[in-house]
């Protein structure tokens, strides 16, 4: 009620000249617009569609601003960042005002958004977040570049990786995101850049994004029989709503495809519970390492019997100086004992740290 009162007041305040401007979310509070977030699948792209319609008697300028949230309504899912200001102006007619979001993915550890899914927006990133989908949507910085800065302040990524082929692109994120972490770029490892690496930047930055592997559990069995069940679960989705003649020949195959789908769901369940009964394991975090010469940095988790369990990290060109790198390991069924996390390179050891189970 407190919502109506105020916009009531707010719209006929605007009417004098010819214009009411709101933002989304206030307009939704206020009962202004019925609107509708759903998503085309994936990110960093125009991945959510925004549909509204004015429930007012005068027209309405209705913003989604850089830096807004979009909370997904299925769970797992990943949330998105706004990265372009969308205006779209609702007539008093009634008639739907769509446009396509441009949005990045803030939730590396969840999966990517699936093409139908329900978004709300229901708050605004935190300042330092905003200001950087601000400062992207100011430079239009549209690119899977922009996209690993924003994890860099989400998730913990690697400042590395924000690279472009646009070098003034490239120089405002890492500056950006450097004064908010408080890292020297200067004692950033150095990536020498080939020809063919920054040729493959651009693919990437102009590619569209579906999905992230956004966790690796394949360092174990029982890790395997997990992402095997993850495969089986994206490689054998049928579609439900092609047809229910199960009279037909057509049917009789979805039909049968379906037995064998959920027969199988439910080995791979059964699977992940006795896995999961084993203890699930976390050995991510990050190592500082300082590399005295340019070299291949490899990080790997090495077992109390001394075995290599897993290579986490890799640098795909030569590195030097300090720097903190991060890196992922997630198990089952680990046996308790001493853990080593090693760096290395250039034949020797440069850094380890021991982890106790």
């Amino acid at each position: 009620m407190k919502y109506l009162i105020f916009f009531t007041a707010f719209l006929g305040s605007l009417a004098a000249f010819g214009q009411t401007k709101v933002a989304l979310r206030d307009a939704i509070n206020g009962k202004l617009v019925k609107a509708e977030l759903v998503s085309t699948g994936g990110f960093a792209q125009r991945c959510v569609t925004l549909t509204i319609w004015n429930k007012t008697k005068q027209p309405l300028r209705i913003e989604l601003l850089a830096g807004e949230y979009l909370t997904p309504n299925n769970e797992g899912e990943q949330r998105l960042l706004v990265g372009e200001t969308v205006e779209l102006l609702a007539t008093a007619d009634k008639k739907a005002a769509k446009a396509v979001v441009f949005a990045f993915c803030s939730q590396l550890s969840h999966h990517s958004p699936e093409a139908g899914g329900i978004f709300t927006n229901k708050e605004a990133a935190p300042k330092l977040i905003y200001d950087l989908a601000s400062l992207i949507n100011k430079g239009k910085y549209f690119s899977f570049a922009a996209q690993e800065a924003v994890w860099c302040l989400t998730d913990n990524g690697n400042l590395q990786w924000v690279m472009s082929e646009n070098a003034a692109e490239e120089k405002a994120l890492r500056e950006y995101v450097a004064a908010v972490k408080g890292i020297d770029l200067t004692k950033l490892p150095v990536i020498k850049r080939t020809p063919e690496m920054i040729d493959e930047i651009g693919k990437q930055n102009k590619k569209i994004v579906l999905d992230r592997d956004y966790t690796d559990r394949t360092g174990g069995e029982a890790g395997k029989k997990i992402e095997d069940k993850r495969k089986a679960v994206r490689n054998n989705k049928i579609d439900a709503e092609r047809t229910d003649d199960t009279k037909s020949e057509a049917g009789k195959k979805i039909k049968e495809t379906r037995k064998k789908r959920d027969s199988r769901d439910k080995e791979d369940y059964k699977a992940e519970k006795e896995a999961e009964k084993l203890g699930f394991i976390d050995l991510s975090g990050k190592l500082e390492v300082d590399v005295p010469r340019p070299c291949i940095l490899i990080i790997e988790i090495i077992s109390p019997e001394g075995k290599v369990l897993k290579e986490v990290y890799k640098s795909s060109d030569p590195v030097q100086g300090q720097a903190v790198f991060p890196y992922k390991y997630e198990d089952y069924g680990l046996p308790k004992g001493d853990y080593t996390i090693r760096a290395s390179g250039g034949g020797k050891v440069l850094k380890e740290k021991v982890v106790k189970l």
